[in-house]
């Protein structure tokens, strides 16, 4: 039985108690397996297979990915499956009185045939012998063993087993349990060898109704069963069948699985609710849920199996076959990334404290990346850094544009992937340039009155094409007025754009002064340049700036009749 004998095939890794999860998450859409059912999934990590019999013609052969590797054709409706106590073989109880052995190096199969109008249903290893459940043996059903060395077979190795639908071994040497679906009833067994194979019943349990999984803790303990009801995950003393635990989980419980570390995931047929509730080891404590989406994709019945980290799933369509997947989940502790900036508004250049806050596991450091994205642009990796146990890690990174900061964390062993975003707005920034002006007087930039005045300004960032408005003001009897503003000045390829005053020999009393405008565009806020201020003088020179720079178009600003 999959989820029984794949926990006592692989490594143990280690395991850190986690927080309960607060909502679930949502799964992938899975892996299409172009199937029209299923029966059993077993999870041979050593190596990188996931073996899942259809229960009508193949056991499909995926790697850990899930991706397909090949399939196992040509079986008559297969059905349970386990891998041998050393790993070296999958068995595959099929219809046609058979076990096929298939070779987990090289994938090539072999059969051995039971006693005449066999229909074997499932399969464990314990002893060095398999057993093999027989429902149409004996006329009631039995239990065989089965010496893999030899093809000996034993059948009958137990008596008044009413129908034996599932088996499955312990990791408590020579030890079986065995379930019959119909009846609900656990049932646990000393295992004989010699002088002939036998099972020795010696405690049996009403489990509920509607028994659809069950599986063995690695320690081989306890034993926990799915069935449509109780609505929970009960837990049972393997030496004796009494109950001695719960996990929570949620109506119509179908699937049942252990990691070798502990963990356990406890399946129910959510349709309106999540389909899977994950354990850690030694805890009780919800470590997360996943939810599979709806009647669209519902977990099968003993539906899951672990590797030695991962989780496999197998859903459909509510109450059908169809659209039958594959979920590969790493089942990790929820972790929530909250980020947060100083403040809301920049100006160009500025540096936006970005602080980051990660709710994980406790009592680790935890890395994240920040990355930038201006609008309009691409995303960049501004930053890394380790986020201090219930601390605060704060970066300052320099904006030009609205930009929004994401940070992510890769997640790792115990906690899963997160992520947080906050977005700044930054303001334009403008630099004025004073061009062809004689000299300078206090604030005042000295032109000649037979030249022009001109003043540039230049849009940090790069706004070329986009709009620069000029405004002039002049002072007339200690006042500044008569202001004047230009239609659009469109900005050159290095966003500069100007602004000139005609110089006359009326305007050398009255002082002006110009500013350049921004307004809103290209991911900036406004702006609006500090003033430049300028006069007319008689007289010429030679200009302090030459007229070559900068380069942009120039907008007149005419001058007030005063």
């Amino acid at each position: 039985m999959r989820a029984l004998i794949s926990t006592l095939t692989t490594a143990v890794v280690g395991s850190t108690i986690l927080a309960a999860a607060a909502a679930p998450a949502e799964a992938a859409t899975g892996i299409p397996l172009g199937v029209a059912g299923y029966a059993d999934m077993v999870v041979d990590d050593a190596h990188g297979h996931v073996f899942i019999s259809d229960g009508v013609g193949q056991v499909l052969v995926r790697d850990l990915d899930g991706a397909a590797v090949t399939s196992i054709a040509g079986l008559s409706k297969p059905a349970g499956m386990t891998l041998s106590e050393d790993g070296a073989a999958l068995y595959v109880a099929v219809d046609s009185g058979q076990l096929v052995a298939v070779d987990t190096t090289t994938l090539e199969s072999t059969s051995l045939d039971l006693a005449v109008d066999a229909c074997p249903t499932d399969v464990a290893a314990s002893s060095g012998l398999l057993w093999v459940s027989d429902p149409c043996g004996g006329g009631s059903g039995q239990i065989s063993a089965v010496d893999p060395a030899t093809g000996t077979e034993t059948p009958g190795v137990v008596d008044g087993t009413g129908s034996a639908e599932l088996l499955a071994s312990s990791a408590l040497p020579g030890t079986v349990l065995w379930f019959t679906r119909s009846g609900s009833v656990l049932h646990a067994a000393d295992v004989v060898t010699s002088p002939a194979p036998a099972l020795e019943s010696r405690a049996t349990a009403d489990v509920g109704s509607n028994l659809a999984d069950a599986a063995i803790s690695p320690d081989g303990t306890e034993v926990v069963t799915a069935s449509g009801s109780p609505y929970e995950h009960p837990v049972w003393s393997t030496s004796d069948l009494t109950r001695v635990d719960t996990y929570a989980s949620d109506t119509y419980p179908n699937s049942v699985a252990y990691r070798p570390d502990g963990m356990l995931a406890a399946g129910v047929s959510g349709i309106y609710w999540p389909d899977v509730y994950v354990f850690p080891g030694g805890s009780h404590t919800r470590l997360n849920r996943y939810n599979f989406g709806g009647t669209e994709a519902v977990l099968r019945g003993n539906g899951l199996a672990f590797g030695a980290e991962r989780l496999y799933a197998i859903t459909s369509e509510y109450a059908s076959t169809n659209n039958l997947r594959l979920q590969v989940l790493t089942p990790r502790a929820p972790s929530k990334v909250t980020v947060k900036t100083d403040r809301s508004t920049y100006e160009y250049g500025r540096k936006a404290k970005v602080s980051v806050k990660l709710t994980a596991t406790a009592g680790a450091q935890r890395q994240v990346q920040i990355y930038a994205q201006e609008q309009g642009g691409v995303r960049r990796l501004a930053a890394t850094g380790t986020v201090p146990v219930g601390g605060t890690l704060t970066k300052g990174i320099a904006v030009k544009r609205a930009t929004t900061f994401t940070v992510e964390y890769a997640g790792d062993a115990q906690a899963d992937v997160a992520s947080g975003k906050d977005s700044v707005k930054v303001h334009a920034k403008i630099k004025t340039r004073a061009v062809d002006y004689l000299r300078k007087s206090g604030r005042y930039y000295l032109w000649s009155a037979s030249k022009k005045a001109y003043v540039f300004g230049n849009v940090l960032p790069n706004h070329s094409g986009d709009c620069e408005y000029f405004q002039g003001q002049f002072l007339v009897r200690g006042r500044w007025g008569y202001s004047e503003t230009t239609a659009c000045v469109r900005l050159s390829s290095t966003s500069w754009a100007g602004v000139y005053l005609k110089g006359d020999r009326r305007l050398i009393p009255f002082p002006f002064r110009f500013r350049a405008i921004f307004k809103t565009a290209g991911g900036n806020l406004g702006t609006t340049s500090s003033w430049v201020y300028g006069k007319f003088v008689s007289g010429n020179g030679r200009p302090v700036t030459p007229r070559e720079a900068p380069r942009g178009a120039v907008a007149a600003l005419a001058a007030p009749s005063l």
